[in-house]
């Protein structure tokens, strides 16, 4: 939990200076940093790097970085082509004509296959090429040393110093004289030695035995407090605001095996890692809890529910011998009815084994299993608990044999299925952190319990990073002494995931959460949009945590973002207009699904305009006037196991229609154009070539069919897709015109790892660029659409593709250019990449890349550093922001990012105290703001009774609840 501790400039003894004069060569001063690497944009003021992007303070010159800027790896297709501008965005004949084209199959880059056949991922060191600084510590102090286990020994040379965040070598030798395969080496950056204890552990990577015990600790019942919950009036003249939250009195913790029937219920356990692996829940392996709820019917236990969010995360590592607890309160049985009873508590492991997989991506594997018996009753009684039984030993989950090389942020392995001769050389790449003391260095023989382990101390230094100012980023807050500071956003999400689904003090839990944001640097937040529009009189815990939350925000001094519905449209399209209806007192009328018609568009501006007249002296206002207006708008998705597009409604297919005649003429020049057979286009219907599914309550249809006439990618489904993408925008446009606060527009904000850029080239072969293209054409927001029509401001999206740092400045500078800001909010804990290759993941790849060749795409969960994607994103432009509360859907913090946004907010506030920083923070005009003034400003709880709670929150944080086991 250490930074880095010594500032290598002050070392005064005689090895540390002429180690200082080494590395001089290397990390470069500040000032011929700042001649040779930066360039200011004089359009937009965002930083261009004379080469691909890097933190400033790692690259050592520009003599050996790649000149192809803008090119790919292959160093002959570009990755983007002139960008094509509309003069209308809705003009189909324009449309078709600059963007109608359907491009030819082209192949990607690929991740190579070693000899031995693992694949080689290798995406660090691929970035460190790439950035000219791969080579940064060629002949630099270095410590040696030699590990041997059994017949095998391991030779190792890494460098004695590194600068934080820079991908250092770790060379090795390694021989054996055993037939003991596949021998794993792994090395760390993240491991503690006042928790490891010089113990030989492994992590989650490679693991070895993985176990842990259970320990009830009792039971919280909670009765609801009828009438102390906000309602809210459609006029907000007429609101009850409440007078305690949450709406129930909750008991004190109770030691009982009977547990008593009320309104809401928590059950206590504490966990303990006794296994000899250190269990954590971010990056390429990870571990979890899955907690079960059954009910005995007859001599049966029937499943009966599950927990909110699903899994029960690790916020922080969990070594051998510490201790962790966790509250469960089930999804749909909080009242549990008098029975018998049994909690079943799963043990998820997500790690590489055979090959990629459904499992290792999302759900886990079932690995351990706890089951604990209780009784509830309509009264309270006391009576002895039964213990909590394990079901399944201990043992060693199946390891890696399909990666040969694997590299993340502070942990990186090989495997090696074989070694000829026995003897083989190689050098594993590791990203080291700002809080880097030490490296550990692992050899693992085979799939038994053989480990042997080496603790490398390595001086890491911080002190050279730095962040350039951006003087044209229009991204920031004013705070309250009149200065300006760049914005950090994350969603905040206590109505879904963060009230009391984690515990019976949710008052606590959301107060800690935004202190928590507050100490991290988050100065704006966004919502769900879900529970933002509630005037119902009944009770829900979503509803109400969401009001307190804002209450409290407000209270602390978050800015929000204006926000819409949840979504836009789609299949929420009733909920939609229901809650516009009741707002308003308007009778409005929709089909089930889709975005025809301009009805969703007025609903969602009474929306808007109802959370304005409540929050709007809270909405953040960008440096250029802007009021930005969050809607979540995910239409298609391209993610490997969701395929599809979202089903349109019988009016866009009518509108479709009518777009098609007006762009065609005559349907024989669509049938050419298309090699189709249509009578009319009267008969056109994309969605009769498709095959319908479902997503959740969503209607999707997936258009892989190559026997279609609509199908992936061809011209008639480059049509529809460019359809899509103007109806989008025509909704928009429809519902800024209803928007009566000042200089309103959209920030869309989409699943699918989507980046609102154009002029990307759709046969580049950066599979992450090819991503991105292919993404906007599914979601139907083509960017140059969206562009053209003026009404979004920016583009957000849960990103889970580990885009590189040099891609994330240039494709947020490219976006910042063309006019729209990116305010992605990044899923670092774990990203999952597609590594295209011949021969391991899925081929549906090949389609959905439309690949020329057959190669596969294999997803690899991989842990990704928070700080050079912030910072990239800021220099760039854009507004950097993070998932924080998302832990159904795996996107989370943990003690990670948490250091990491502490270290950029620490990074921002020394460029901030410079000379230029001091004058860019205090010389600027302010936007005029008065309209806020229209807001009504209203709390759903007294504001007094909401600092009382805030001023007695007693303070918790839970990234360092594992601490010296507790």
């Amino acid at each position: 939990m250490c930074s880095a501790r010594v500032c290598l400039q002050n070392i005064k003894n005689q090895e540390r200076v002429l180690i200082m004069a080494k590395r001089k060569l290397f990390y470069g001063i500040h000032t011929l940093i700042l001649m040779t690497v930066i360039v200011t944009s004089c359009s937009t003021g965002s930083r261009k790097a004379a080469g691909p992007w890097t933190i400033e303070g790692s690259r050592i010159s520009s003599s050996n970085q790649s000149e192809d800027r803008g090119m790919n790896e292959m160093g002959k297709t570009p990755d983007f082509l002139k960008t094509v501008r509309l003069k209308k965005y809705n003009d189909p004949k324009e449309v078709l004509k600059k963007l109608g084209q359907t491009p030819e199959p082209s192949d990607v880059e690929e991740y190579l296959l070693h000899k031995d056949g693992g694949l080689v991922y290798d995406i660090l060191s691929r970035e460190a090429k790439k950035t000219g600084v791969l080579n940064k510590y060629d002949n630099v102090p270095t410590n040696s040393g030699k590990i041997s286990l059994g017949g095998t020994v391991l030779e190792y040379t890494i460098p004695k110093e590194a600068l934080a965040y820079d991908v250092i070598p770790v060379h090795y030798t390694l021989s054996t004289a055993e037939n003991i395969f596949p021998i794993h080496i792994s090395v760390t950056a993240f491991e503690e030695e006042s928790r490891r204890k010089g113990r030989d552990l492994y992590d989650m990577n490679i693991p070895g035995v993985i176990d842990t015990d259970f320990e009830y600790l009792g039971y919280v019942d909670g009765t609801a407090k009828p009438g102390t919950w906000p309602v809210l009036s459609p006029t907000l003249e007429n609101d009850r605001q409440g007078s305690a939250y949450p709406s129930y009195q909750a008991t004190d913790l109770i030691k009982s095996g009977t547990v008593k029937s009320t309104d809401i219920t928590w059950l206590k356990f504490r966990y303990t890692n006794t296994g000899n692996t250190i269990l954590d829940s971010e990056g390429n392996g990870t571990f979890s809890f899955t907690p079960e709820l059954y009910r005995k019917e007859g001599s049966n236990w029937v499943l009966a529910d599950n927990i909110h969010n699903l899994h029960e995360r690790l916020f922080d590592y969990l070594y051998p011998g510490e201790s962790g607890e966790m509250w469960l309160c089930f999804r749909d049985k909080k009242n549990l009815a008098p029975g018998e009873y049994k909690i079943v508590i799963w043990g998820k492991v997500r790690n590489e084994q055979n090959d990629s997989a459904y499992p290792v991506l999302v759900q886990g594997r079932s690995f351990t299993k706890y089951s604990f018996e209780f009784a509830v009753k309509s009264a309270a009684e006391n009576t002895v608990p039964k213990g909590v039984i394990k079901e399944l030993a201990a043992k060693i989950p199946p390891r890696n044999s399909w990666l040969h090389t694997m590299q993340e942020f502070m942990a990186s392995y090989e495997t090696l299925k074989a070694v000829e001769g026995g003897r083989t050389e190689g050098t594993i790449w590791l990203q080291v952190a700002p809080w880097t003391e030490e490296l550990i260095l692992k050899l693992i023989l085979g799939k038994t319990d053989s480990i042997k382990t080496v603790r490398i101390p390595v001086e890491v230094d911080q002190s050279a990073i730095k962040i350039r100012l951006n003087k044209e980023n229009q991204n920031y807050i004013v705070k309250p002494d009149g200065t300006r500071y760049p914005v950090s956003i994350t969603q905040n999400m206590a109505d879904m995931r963060s009230n009391v689904q984690r515990g019976p003090y949710p008052d606590s839990i959301i107060i800690n959460d935004l202190l928590n944001m507050k100490e991290a640097g988050i100065n704006v937040l966004c919502t769900t949009g879900n529970a933002g529009h509630d005037v119902s009189a009944v009770q829900q815990f979503g509803y109400e945590a969401n009001k307190f939350m804002l209450d409290a925000a407000r209270k602390l001094g978050f800015s929000i973002q204006a926000y819409a519905n949840y979504p836009f449209g789609g299949h929420y399209n009733q909920e939609t207009i229901k809650k516009a209806s009741i707002i308003s007192g308007k009778v409005l009328k929709s089909e089930p699904e889709g975005w025809g018609g301009p009805v969703y568009s007025e609903a969602n501006a009474i929306l808007t305009a109802y959370t304005f007249k409540r929050y709007g002296d809270l909405f953040w206002q960008s440096g250029n006037g802007v009021v930005p207006i969050d809607t979540e708008d995910t239409r298609g998705w391209l993610r490997g196991l969701v395929n599809f597009r979202h089903a349109i409604g019988l009016t866009s297919l009518s509108n479709f229609r009518a777009w098609l005649g007006d762009a065609y003429g005559k349907i024989d020049i669509l049938n050419k154009q298309y090699n189709s057979g249509f009578n009319s286009f009267d008969t056109i219907d994309p969605e009769q070539d498709a095959q319908k599914e479902a997503l959740g309550r969503d209607t999707v249809y997936n258009f892989r069919d190559p026997s279609k006439v609509y199908r992936d990618w061809s011209k008639a489904i480059t049509d529809y897709d460019l359809f899509r993408s103007i109806e989008r925008a025509d909704n928009y446009k429809q519902m800024l015109d209803l928007i009566t606060f000042p200089n309103p527009q959209m920030n869309i904000r989409t699943e699918g790892s989507n980046w609102l850029v154009a002029g990307i080239n759709p046969q580049t072969t950066n599979s992450h660029y090819r991503h991105v293209y292919y993404m906007q054409r599914r979601n139907g927001m083509v960017a140059e659409v969206l562009q053209a029509s003026g009404t979004v401001y920016a583009h957000s999206d849960y990103n889970t593709i580990p885009f590189t740092p040099s891609e994330v400045f240039e494709l947020t500078s490219k976006s910042v250019e063309q006019g729209i800001i990116p305010m992605q909010l990044g899923v670092f804990v774990r990203q999952n990449d597609i590594a295209v290759n011949t021969q391991y993941g899925s081929d549906d790849w090949a389609l959905d890349f439309n690949l020329k060749s057959g190669s596969k795409g294999a997803f690899v969960g991989t842990l990704r550093a928070l700080f050079p994607w912030y910072a990239a994103t800021y220099e760039a432009g854009g507004a950097p922001g993070v998932m924080w509360q998302d832990y159904l859907c795996n996107a989370f913090i943990t003690s990670t990012q948490f250091k990491e946004l502490k270290f950029y907010t620490q990074k921002i506030n020394e460029m901030l105290s410079t000379p230029e920083g001091e004058k860019w923070a205090r010389n600027f005009k302010p936007q005029n703001s008065e309209w806020k003034n229209s807001s009504m400003k209203k709390y759903s709880y007294p504001e007094e009774y909401i600092a009382e709670l805030i001023k007695n929150t007693v303070r918790k944080n839970e990234f360092d609840v594992h601490q010296n086991g507790q």
